[in-house]
């Protein structure tokens, strides 16, 4: 399958900058540059995009980037640099969510207006293509195959559990999305934690939440195992299983993220939990992406759910999968 036509990446953005008046768009997210440009140039880097040409602005760090015809790419020492280009342009679109003050006040002094523009810049990225969907089913499907196998963990370190799992995606060529997550027994109540040394012990609650990086695309599941649940591990797990059953039906094509928010918080409240955070979150180059709130669902989006319930002293549980959008049932990529 071909790699995406960046080209008409940036026309398309070319387009929506000229309806909402905008003369250049400053772009400095990692993964915004490389959805535009299909390069990696690190972080503290730049792209701008106007009539022109687009120009990458980077640094020594990125010294394997080279211009092409598509792009000039030129050394920078500091924003000042970028500041200096932008002084012929009226109205700049910028990345209101990921410029430090700091650059905004240096880019401020080449006296453009600069407009809150993310929106336009990463609502593109929400409707993958199917290049994307298929690097997305390669993480999912190397995420899948090494939870799978993970085998009995009884008696192991949350250490040695979260390692094997990173071990498993470097041998599949691909290396962690996020710093994975083994959550055992009283850890497991919470959302993120940070594995140590604690060993997994067969009657423990044990969350595990690991996705992998394939070709810069990002897969994330979670699963909650046991080995000898009691009654209140097995109500736990049964509850959350149905509960993100019921939201993986209600994902497809108009239906409003928030519309799924409420529905979890009504199902979790129901069965006397709290609610501890969303219900998932779309995914692509980055881990967490829009569609977030205010979104509505569209074919060729991907999404995870990932309802969990968390009690202090006793543990929790989260089972997440990720889904392709569809117009009638969703796919479902991790089962």
């Amino acid at each position: 399958m071909k790699p995406p036509d960046f080209p008409s990446r940036i026309k398309r953005l070319r387009n929506t900058m000229e309806t909402k008046g905008l003369d250049a768009c400053l772009l400095n997210s990692r993964n915004d540059i490389l959805y535009y440009t299909g390069r990696d140039i690190g972080d503290s880097c730049f792209l701008l995009v106007s009539g022109d040409k687009p120009v990458m602005f980077i640094t020594s760090l990125s010294n394997e980037v080279r211009p092409t015809k598509e792009f000039n790419a030129v050394f920078m020492k500091g924003v000042a640099a970028v500041a200096k280009r932008l002084r012929k342009f009226r109205r700049v679109g910028f990345d209101e969510y990921g410029t430090s003050y700091r650059a905004f006040s240096e880019l401020k002094k080449a006296k453009p207006s600069l407009i809150p523009s993310a929106s336009i810049i990463k609502e593109p990225r929400m409707t993958k293509d199917e290049w994307e969907l298929e690097q997305i089913e390669k993480a999912a499907h190397i995420a899948r195959k090494t939870l799978s196998g993970l085998g009995d963990i009884t008696g192991k370190s949350e250490m040695k559990v979260s390692g094997m799992i990173d071990s498993f995606f470097r041998k599949a060529e691909a290396r962690e999305s996020f710093e994975t997550i083994a959550a055992s027994g009283r850890h497991s109540a919470f959302i993120h934690h940070k594995p140590d040394k604690m060993q997994v012990k067969r009657k423990d609650l044990v969350i595990v939440d690991a996705g992998a990086l394939y070709n810069n695309y990002c897969s994330d599941m979670t699963r909650t195992f046991c080995g000898n649940p009691g009654p209140r591990e097995r109500a736990i797990m049964e509850n959350i299983s149905q509960i993100q059953g019921e939201l993986i039906d209600m994902a497809s094509e108009g239906t409003g993220y928030e519309d799924i928010q409420k529905r979890y918080g009504s199902l979790l409240r129901k069965k006397g939990y709290r609610v501890m955070h969303s219900f998932g979150h779309g995914i692509g180059l980055g881990v967490h992406e829009r569609p977030a709130k205010g979104d509505t669902l569209k074919e060729g989006m991907v999404i995870t759910v990932e309802p969990g319930a968390y009690i202090r002293n006793f543990g929790g549980c989260r089972i997440e999968d990720m889904l392709v959008i569809r117009k009638g049932k969703a796919r479902i990529l991790t089962r």
